[in-house]
């Protein structure tokens, strides 16, 4: 009966040690609570060290941990117990950042003086390389930027600049891409926002110069657009000449176009009936030239003849005499 009174006691006596550590451990949390809220979180991105015993790191944050000076390892988000003095902490943002490149005043390659306003967008990846190899990582990204662009604009000529600025703005990508890895940042993007000119009289001669080449480059189209309509119509018109049909229809077409017009009489003589009407016409002059020597051809009546015989020869006078005037009635045309 001793043995088990015994272990009964010895189980009694670890539980109320439990209880007694978890009282000393809440007395211990209340006691951080209240040095918190006396005292305020001390610390944070810019590399204040953490004089409470506990904090708490955001899902967008880590902390890099030092350990009597020397670096530790990088926590992540949660709740994080330090010790005083002997440990310290630096919360970075891991978060997508934007900072903006103020408008920079520089000289062109063929000395146009221009000012270039950019943005850079970046991400720290490697918390412990942004803590342990530069002192300000932000600052230094965007002095890097900066000077980069400045470096890579000053080398090309204004004109080339506006033609290929996402090319360039690729090229200062990947310059400062290449040192921004060793402070363990990403460059996301490089955006060249606004580029503008400082003298107004380059923005005039810069305006006519564009305008010359607009007006260079019309004129070689419209050139263009006439030698391949000269081509077209010639192939057309040999095409026509070689159809009776398709010369009719295009008249046709014509007629029809004016027809449409207002304002003005149109009379269509067709092409056969006016040929055969000039050929008339000329056939009826010849008649009339020749008419004279008709007379002359016949002989005159003597006064001595019958009576008989001179009005046989008066009817067929009479009688071509009214087929001359009909045909000059017909055709129009005085004798």
């Amino acid at each position: 009966m001793s043995i088990p009174l015994i272990s009964f006691h010895r189980v009694q006596q670890e539980d109320e040690q439990k209880e007694e550590r978890m009282m000393q451990l809440g007395t211990l949390v209340r006691r951080v609570a209240r040095m918190t809220a006396t005292r305020g979180p001390i610390g944070g991105f810019e590399g204040a060290a953490k004089r409470t015993f506990l904090t708490v790191i955001p899902q967008y944050e880590r902390g890099v941990t030092f350990f009597l000076g020397r670096f530790q390892t990088v926590k992540g988000p949660g709740l994080r117990l330090l010790l005083p003095v002997l440990q310290e902490m630096h919360k970075i943002d891991i978060r997508t950042q934007v900072s903006t490149i103020q408008a920079q005043h520089i000289m062109t390659k063929d000395n146009v003086a221009a000012q270039v306003s950019a943005a850079v967008y970046f991400r720290i990846e490697d918390p412990a390389k942004a803590v342990n190899a530069v002192a300000d990582v932000t600052n230094s990204v965007i002095t890097l930027a900066r000077t980069t662009l400045r470096d890579a604009l000053c080398r090309q000529d204004f004109n080339e600049i506006l033609k290929h600025r996402t090319e360039l703005a690729e090229t200062i990508h990947e310059a400062v891409g290449h040192q921004a890895d060793e402070w363990g940042v990403k460059i996301i993007r490089v955006q060249m926002d606004n580029i503008d000119l400082i003298d107004p009289d380059m923005v005039r001669a810069l305006a006519k110069e564009a305008e010359a080449l607009r007006e260079r480059k019309a004129a070689i189209i419209r050139a263009e657009g006439e030698l391949e309509a000269a081509h077209s119509l010639a192939k057309a018109s040999s095409v026509i000449l070689g159809s009776p049909g398709a010369i009719e229809l295009r008249r046709l077409q014509t007629i029809e176009k004016i027809a449409k017009e207002k304002g003005q009489h149109t009379v269509i003589v067709p092409v056969d009936l006016a040929q055969t009407t000039l050929g008339l016409s000329a056939a009826a002059v010849s008649q009339t030239s020749a008419l004279p020597h008709l007379h002359d051809s016949f002989p005159t009546p003597s006064p001595h003849h019958h009576s008989s015989s001179s009005s046989s020869s008066s009817s067929p006078k009479k009688s071509e005499s009214k087929e001359l005037q009909a045909l000059e009635e017909l055709l129009d045309i005085k004798p």
